[in-house]
C-alpha cells in the first residue's frame, strides 16, 4: 500500500514539531489532527527519537 504525499508530509510535519518540542496540542492544531489517535501514530517515531537521544545523553556513548 502506497501513501499519498499529503499523508507523508503530514507525518513529516508531525514528527518534526515533537523533535523540535512543540506542544503537543499545538502540533495537532498545526497538522489538524482532531483525534488524538491518529496523531500519535504520526509523532511516535519523533517520541522514539527523542528517547534515544536522552538515553545517549544521560550514559554517554554514540
Amino acid at each position: 500500500m502506497s501513501h499519498s504525499f499529503p499523508h507523508r508530509g503530514r507525518h513529516t510535519m508531525a514528527t518534526n514539531l515533537v523533535l523540535k518540542g512543540v506542544d503537543l496540542m499545538l502540533a495537532r492544531q498545526i497538522t489538524r489532527h482532531k483525534p488524538e489517535k491518529p496523531f500519535g501514530r504520526y509523532s511516535k517515531r519523533a517520541l522514539e527519537v527523542e528517547a534515544e537521544r536522552q538515553f545517549y545523553e544521560a550514559f554517554g556513548g554514540d
